[in-house]
């Protein structure tokens, strides 16, 4: 959730990462043709896409963009206001394209209640500046109170939102702050977590994964997040109409892998660029391209966007339904003259990983599975394994333990892409300070300080010491 000095911390972090993600971000899903629609990812049959939550720090939503989230998102989540005195500068013209796109929306407050009575008030301020939302969500991840606890204050704006709407009440925290200031989930009907790691903590029904996602659509790097389909169904959040508006049945084209070999088989074809679309030439008709990504999307006849390549070249992203696949896929072939030796070194750099990967207790593919990263994720490295097979990258994960990913096939294919020595913003620690109340006061997460840091939640700081804080 963005607001203040971290919004734009965040809005210069996108922009610098925007580019360069651009191609590789999205979530891979897999998807049908009409014969097999039991093989897309569903929930009650809607397709489930990726989630955005946005604000004013992504600038002018245009009808265009709300129209490609539409196809990009099961559906959007957009901030009204940081309190009730400062209302978002661009709420109102997202929330009009939204609903002229047709894009289902839901809306947060960023909350500066001061008691219970102030968190009643910011309810209603919320609900009265958006009644035609989906949901509402209280963001509830800083004490402001100062009369009566902050828990208090909690339950009151749920309270006072569901006195005002029969819609879904929302609880949006970090599971650590959740559990030292809040403790309950009194008159909210779900939870939505901010946990930036390959995990969430709690049992939250949407979980934001990540604050360094990208959305084609809006050309931007957004927070990003799944919807735990196991505790509601994308009908729940959205409605029975508008979730059947995502049916599979009707975006029905699909069925591809990542490592397919295409060619374009329409003259109607479009390269797709979220808010703008290209003709394609009719010239790379006759090309064969592989497949590099997928993510799931509800377009045309489509449940799936492909992002095809030639060679190592991206091309572009195009609808699943205007390409035919070709003969049988081959895997890799790594030429030994392109293997680097068996080597361990020292490396600090960050992975964004274009596939899902497995994470392992050591560098092998015969050590056990203990996590998954997925695209659009990243993980700080403070290592690197060089083997026959595989290259692998060590990093030190939340628990204290060290976790293992493949970075790519030894010679041959890459899994996503390696950023070596990023610049970082770095703080100093001073008398009293825990990794929670650093955590808290730069606006990010102990988990996220902890993967930087190459440390555990339960190391000891000591004043002097140099954390890197993004």
């Amino acid at each position: 959730m963005q607001k203040g000095d971290k919004e734009m911390n965040k809005r210069l972090k996108h922009a610098l990462y925007g580019t360069a993600l651009a191609l590789s971000l999205g979530l891979s899903a897999s998807a049908v043709n009409q014969q097999n629609v039991s093989a897309a990812n569903t929930s009650n049959g809607a397709v489930v896409k990726k989630v955005v939550d946005i604000s004013e720090w992504q600038g002018n939503v245009s009808y265009q963009k709300a129209l490609a989230l539409k196809s990009e998102t099961s559906f959007v989540i957009v901030r009204v206001q940081y309190g009730s005195n400062y209302k978002d500068i661009q709420y109102r013209n997202t929330i009009a394209n939204l609903e002229k796109a047709g894009t289902p929306y839901g809306v947060y407050s960023y909350s500066r209640y001061v008691n219970a009575s102030d968190a009643k008030q910011e309810a209603r301020d919320l609900y009265s500046r958006a009644k035609n939302a989906k949901f509402f969500v209280n963001d509830a991840e800083e004490v402001t109170t100062t009369s009566g606890s902050y828990s208090s204050a909690v339950k009151a704006w749920g309270s006072e939102m569901q006195s005002l709407t029969n819609k879904p009440v929302i609880l949006y925290s970090g599971s650590y702050f959740y559990n030292n200031y809040i403790g309950t989930m009194s008159n909210y009907d779900a939870f939505w977590e901010a946990n930036y790691s390959n995990h969430y903590l709690k049992d939250p029904s949407l979980w934001q994964y990540t604050d360094s996602g990208y959305s084609t659509s809006l050309g931007l790097g957004v927070d990003t997040n799944k919807v735990i389909t196991s505790k509601h169904p994308v009908e729940w959040w959205i409605g029975s109409s508008a979730a059947h508006k995502q049916s599979v049945n009707k975006y029905y084209v699909g069925g591809f892998k990542v490592g397919d070999k295409v060619k374009i088989s329409s003259h109607i074809a479009k390269w797709d660029a979220g808010d703008t679309k290209t003709p394609i030439d009719s010239s790379v008709l006759k090309k064969t391209y592989t497949v590099g990504q997928i993510k799931q999307v509800t377009e045309g006849k489509s449940n799936q966007m492909l992002l095809l390549k030639s060679g190592n070249t991206v091309v572009g992203w195009t609808l699943a339904e205007h390409v035919t696949k070709q003969g049988s896929v081959s895997k890799p072939i790594s030429s030994n003259s392109n293997k680097a030796s068996s080597q361990t070194y020292n490396q600090n750099g960050t992975f964004y990983p274009n596939i899902t990967l497995n994470v392992r207790t050591g560098a092998g593919a015969n050590y056990p599975k203990v996590a998954t990263y997925f695209s659009g994720e990243s993980v700080k490295y403070n290592q690197v394994i060089i083997k026959s097979d595989y290259v692998w990258a060590r990093y030190l994960r939340s628990n204290g333990y060290y976790g293992y990913i493949a970075l790519g096939v030894n010679g041959g294919e890459s899994y996503g892409k390696r950023v070596i020595g990023a610049s970082h913003t770095y703080y100093t620690v001073k008398s009293g300070d825990s990794l929670w109340k650093i955590a808290n006061d730069h606006r990010t997460t102990i988990s996220n300080l902890t993967n930087l840091n190459g440390i555990s939640m339960y190391s000891t700081i000591y004043p002097n010491q140099r954390l890197i804080i993004s």
